[in-house]
């Protein structure tokens, strides 16, 4: 979803500008793919150093390379550095130094404030859902060279949109999640709090999700659509939120993972033929 939210944010930012993608270098495109790609599998790796000992406990990610044994600790940690580095470095020298500190920043909250969150607050997943909702900021100000209030949309769709998206994996692994000592709204202590999270964040992200079409950067085709979208992600949260099994926590989950997809895709439709 990094590479995706990326590049919503920059196509987003481009038709704000009324540009193409032929006026941006290539060069400078293809850094910010890959500058992201490349930040984002070295944070992975580097979480993946820090929580293998959890890890190896729980049946979700006991089969990770570090976890599993299959690379050692030394080696994922040397990945996470080089890998991180190196995507920074391809931002800051062939894209923007803007981009670049974006994803510094999302560096730092994820592995430094997330990680250690975990195991102390169930709090972790809204915390861990602001280094998350980054990657389109990074992609808004490569095509501008601003964070207007746009960008912040695109921000707040993203942010919301994790909370019933990581909830549904809570709920599906919530076993797993206990044995390794991680904090989760899905125990049985704090159900009600669980609920309503994925209601108000549902409902926050609905709203935000029509929210382009309101400053002027797609048109009625994005908002009707997205708006017929949100009927079924509505319904697919609702539906878990009255009734918690792994059934309908499946199938929230799977709404979420095609959702902002689609989202892209029907922006993309609406700036190209309609707006």
């Amino acid at each position: 979803m990094v590479l995706v939210s990326t590049w919503f944010g920059f196509y987003a930012g481009m038709t704000k500008m009324k540009q193409t993608i032929y006026d941006f270098e290539f060069l400078s495109i293809i850094s910010l793919i890959l500058g992201s790609l490349l930040s984002s599998c070295g944070a992975a790796a580097l979480n993946e150093f820090f929580e293998s000992d959890l890890d190896k406990l729980m049946d979700r990610t006991k089969n990770r390379p570090i976890p599993s044994g299959d690379i050692s600790p030394k080696t994922g940690l040397i990945f996470g550095i080089v890998t991180s580095i190196l995507g920074v470095l391809m931002l800051w020298i062939f894209v923007n130094k803007g981009a670049a500190i974006l994803s510094i920043s999302t560096l730092i909250l994820y592995l430094f404030i997330y990680t250690p969150l975990k195991q102390k607050t169930p709090l972790n997943t809204i915390v861990g859902a602001l280094p998350g909702a980054i990657p389109p900021l990074g992609g808004w100000y490569t095509a501008t060279g601003n964070l207007g209030k746009e960008a912040w949309i695109l921000f707040a769709i993203l942010f919301t949109w994790q909370i019933p998206h990581f909830f549904s994996i809570a709920w599906i692994y919530r076993k797993d999640y206990a044995r390794g000592g991680f904090r989760m709204y899905s125990d049985k202590t704090s159900l009600m709090t669980f609920r309503v999270y994925i209601f108000i964040f549902t409902f926050l992200m609905l709203y935000y999700s029509t929210l382009p079409t309101l400053v002027g950067i797609s048109g009625t085709f994005y908002l009707l659509t997205s708006m017929i979208l949100g009927v079924f992600f509505f319904f697919s949260s609702m539906t878990f939120i009255v009734k918690q099994n792994g059934k309908n926590a499946k199938y929230l989950l799977k709404t979420t993972i095609f959702y902002l997809p689609l989202l892209l895709l029907i922006f993309i439709i609406d700036t190209s033929f309609f707006h």
